[in-house]
């Protein structure tokens, strides 16, 4: 799909921000070749160009804004500001739902500084929806009962949240006919939606139409599912461009293939991205939905293989690479497992040891508890069924043939 006319003009936008200034052409990109030879923005060069160090990416004066945090997991957070325009246009992300007056909805996601709580409530309000901002921080029987009380003597009849909140709350609601009867909607995002995830959301609630929606802090909502769209297939919005590139040189791939997202924002926002490196993995396909819908359509397959998303967690592999340095007893030969267990995700680290014992398995363990963001949380409110470290002796981890690697992370759900 070619759309150098909007590309171009996005482009022109972008350089109001001293950063884009210095690094794009001064000429207009009026051809394709021109803005792929435009060079990629990576988190790095993100966070070096944002408040609080400098506001090189921002194309206008940075009010009237909110500032979100992306959360952190090898550095500081990235501070994300979007203006209040951009906020406002989030309502599109429900469409596969038709949410509505009709509706009352209960807002499981984190509340902070993360923003998506925020951003939920507004975008629910401008569709006129009835909103109760529950939060999904609190799972105990207390907030249980108070969720349950809102589903079945107050009519709410939708659930906005992480795939694992909205599960831990199924869990809870399981055995109540009247109450699984009632929720007929639900939302995901922030979380890969799992074939055995959606299965059992259906399950607990059988009248209930599962959507979700794709995206980052950095550039909002990238995809939405339409009623035809479902687990990690999404149709593109039509003020994003999306390019799917071969994360190692950079070179666009064709369709259908897998690669990683890079995104353009077309639409005139505070910190335009031109070609920001998303760090997942997604191929592109040109299929006619039944909605009649134009755009392309994104199927994402998850993180990069740097990284596990599990639950609020992002786990990188040179964050436990750096936890794994502080012990002078293993090597640098790790691999991440992960797998589902009761519609929950359990995590285990292999790691070879010169003395492998269950004594350093557990000093590890409580190193990555403490350092990890929100593992300890998600361990406590079971939206993470386990997080294991086993030791083993040298050359234990299975590697790569052709290469004598190691397959840093081993993704097993389904």
């Amino acid at each position: 799909m070619n759309r150098i006319g909007d590309i171009s003009s996005a482009v022109e936008y972008a350089k109001q921000a001293p950063y884009y200034e210095r690094v794009l052409p001064t000429q207009a990109v009026d051809k394709l070749e021109d803005f792929h030879a435009i060079p990629f923005l990576d988190n790095k060069t993100y966070r070096q160009n944002t408040p609080p160090n400098n506001n090189d990416l921002c194309a206008k004066n940075p009010a009237g804004c909110f500032v979100f945090s992306s959360g952190g997991t090898t550095s500081e957070p990235r501070l994300i500001l979007r203006d209040f325009d951009d906020i406002g246009d989030q309502h599109e992300y429900f469409q596969g739902l038709n949410l509505g007056p009709a509706d009352t909805v209960i807002n499981l996601f984190m509340p902070g500084i993360w923003g998506v709580f925020s951003t939920t409530n507004i975008a629910l309000s401008h569709l006129g929806c009835r909103i109760i901002p529950q939060g999904g921080t609190r799972l105990d029987e207390e907030a249980m009962a108070q969720i349950k009380f809102f589903v079945k003597r107050f009519g709410a009849n939708c659930f906005t949240g992480m795939p694992s909140t909205i599960l831990t709350v199924a869990d809870y609601l399981k055995n109540d006919d009247e109450a699984r009867a009632k929720v007929n909607k639900i939302y995901c995002l922030g979380e890969k939606v799992f074939q055995s995830t959606l299965d059992y959301l259906c399950k607990i609630f059988p009248n209930a139409v599962v959507k979700s929606a794709y995206g980052c802090m950095e550039s909002a909502a990238i995809g939405y599912q339409c009623a035809n769209k479902t687990l990690s297939d999404y149709h593109v919005f039509p003020y994003q461009y999306v390019e799917i590139v071969d994360p190692e040189t950079g070179n666009i791939v064709p369709d259908e293939q897998f690669g990683e997202i890079i995104i353009t924002t077309l639409k005139r926002r505070l910190i335009p991205l031109v070609r920001y490196r998303t760090g997942d993995i997604g191929a592109l396909t040109t299929d006619e939905c039944e909605c009649g819908g134009e755009t392309q359509t994104l199927n994402v397959k998850g993180r990069s293989q740097d990284m596990i998303v599990s639950a609020s967690l992002h786990v990188a592999v040179d964050q436990i690479r750096n936890i794994l340095s502080k012990f002078p007893e293993c090597s640098d030969a790790f691999q991440i497992i992960v797998g589902n267990y009761n519609h929950r995700d359990a995590i285990k680290i292999m790691i070879e040891s010169e003395s492998p014992s269950t004594n350093l398995a557990g000093r590890i363990k409580e190193k990555c508890i403490s350092e990890i963001q929100d593992l300890e949380s998600e361990l406590q409110t079971g939206r993470i069924h386990s997080f294991e470290i086993v030791c083993v002796a040298k050359n234990s981890i299975e590697r790569v043939r052709s290469t004598g690697k190691i397959k840093r992370i081993i993704d097993l759900r389904k």
